[in-house]
């Protein structure tokens, strides 16, 4: 079954938004071969189109990257940024 999962993740700013985008781009360099991870910006929203053969591994790559979503945004709240 192929699946398509769009994120959109607002931010406080477009700046936030590119920071994420950069911080979460090294986890997504290494995707299973049937899968694809695209990320663009759209003013302060973050949007990540995950594609894959399999939607069990769209999913988790989803989860992943929601959690790390997270701990970005706890850094930020945490060290003022």
């Amino acid at each position: 079954m192929r699946a398509e999962l769009k994120l959109r993740i607002k931010c406080r700013s477009r700046r936030k938004a590119f920071m994420l985008e950069r911080v979460l781009r090294p986890d997504n360099r290494v995707v299973p071969r049937d899968q694809t991870i695209e990320t663009s910006l759209e003013d302060s929203t973050l949007v990540i189109t995950i594609r894959s053969e399999r939607a069990g591994s769209a999913l988790t790559s989803a989860r992943s990257i929601l959690e790390d979503a997270k701990l970005f945004s706890w850094l930020n709240e945490a060290l003022g940024v």
